[in-house]
């Protein structure tokens, strides 16, 4: 089955679809925009057959049917992330906007031949064909392993920041999301007190967990009030790569306890460099401000080489506290740290 491209419009879009209605949504997307669309009348239209119409389970003839005549009708609100211009360079929206439409303006179906007539929105086929600014690759077969609609439209929002994530290779990778509008997106109502929607959160995050490795939560409050949601993945594979690291390095010890010399050149000549840095700034009038330029000058560096530096700090913390792995807590407390051991490692004293 073929992936999915989609604006991020259309990862965090309130409507009021149901599991199989938003499953159907994406296949119909895919459709769209895997295929070229015929024109009825100044009208786009496409044709889909009832055997391609398959999300997570097959459905009959009659449920398709049904299935198909409660969800075209059914209307949408996306919230803009870009301006919305037209081909021809008409602002048709400014970002921030929230715009509210009805995808399909019909969807009709032809029993005989086992094929379902859609005639499709121009404000859909803009999003799914005009693939400009933000946007998140999806790969439906996963989404339609993934059971309950608040856990499928969950998967979709948490993805669309993953994606992008993955593609800046953010370290820390996290997403702070305002409560209400987190409760929009799923569907859930707002007149709900936040004990009871946390508890669903927390189900639903565990369910798609095998989908988005090392998944988490925390929650936020403004005063007394929880205000907003903060997700943070990849915490396993962190974990697990921290530690990989450690043994690594434990096999460079020579017999003598001493560490051979670092094999990666690229370290070794930046950490050269900062440390030619950090002697032109004799001008400098106080320790914290030569501190604060020369771990600027180390944010400023390849992320590679970045990451590297990092893991070294991380090995040096591991050894400080006596352990050969780390577990989640002490990860969050090396955080509190790594500022530190890094202007160490800098100024090579470590």
């Amino acid at each position: 089955m073929k992936e999915l491209t989609i604006r991020n419009e259309l990862t965090a879009f309130i409507n009021d679809y149901n599991e199989a209605e938003l499953a159907l949504f994406l296949v119909l997307c895919r459709q769209i925009q895997h295929n070229e669309l015929d024109d009825v009348d100044g009208k786009d239209f496409f044709q889909i057959k009832y055997s391609d119409l398959y999300f997570g389970k097959n459905y009959s003839a009659k449920e398709l049917e049904d299935l198909i005549k409660n969800f075209y009708q059914k209307s949408i609100k996306t919230t803009l992330v870009d301006d919305l211009v037209s081909s021809k360079g008409v602002h048709l929206g400014k970002k921030g906007d929230t715009i509210t439409n009805t995808p399909f303006y019909s969807i009709l179906p032809n029993k005989e031949n086992r094929v379902f007539n859609c005639f499709v929105n121009p404000f859909l086929i803009s999003f799914i064909k005009e693939i400009i600014g933000n946007f998140t690759i999806l790969d439906i077969e996963k989404v339609f392993k993934i059971n309950g609609k608040y856990a499928r439209k969950l998967y979709l929002l948490i993805v669309r920041y993953k994606n992008k994530s993955d593609n800046y290779r953010i370290v820390n990778p996290e997403e702070i999301i305002e409560i209400n509008f987190l409760k929009d997106v799923l569907g859930y109502d707002k007149n709900k007190e936040n004990k009871e929607f946390l508890r669903l959160l927390k189900k639903i995050v565990k369910d798609i967990k095998t989908y988005i490795s090392g998944l988490d939560y925390s929650t936020i409050r403004t005063g007394r009030k929880i205000s907003h949601v903060k997700f943070s993945w990849d915490l396993e594979n962190r974990v697990k790569n921290i530690n990989k690291t450690s043994k690594e390095k434990e096999n460079t010890i020579n017999e003598n306890g001493v560490e051979q010399k670092i094999k990666n050149k690229r370290i070794k000549n930046t950490l050269e460099f900062l440390e030619q840095e950090r002697a032109k700034k004799n001008d400098i009038e106080t320790s914290n401000d030569e501190d604060e330029k020369l771990y600027s000058t180390f944010e400023r560096i390849s992320n590679t080489i970045k990451i590297e530096i990092e893991q070294k700090a991380i090995s040096y913390y591991r050894t400080e506290i006596g352990t050969d792995n780390l577990n989640a807590s002490q990860i969050k407390t090396f955080e509190l740290s790594k500022k530190a051991i890094i202007l160490k490692i800098m100024k090579g004293e470590i």
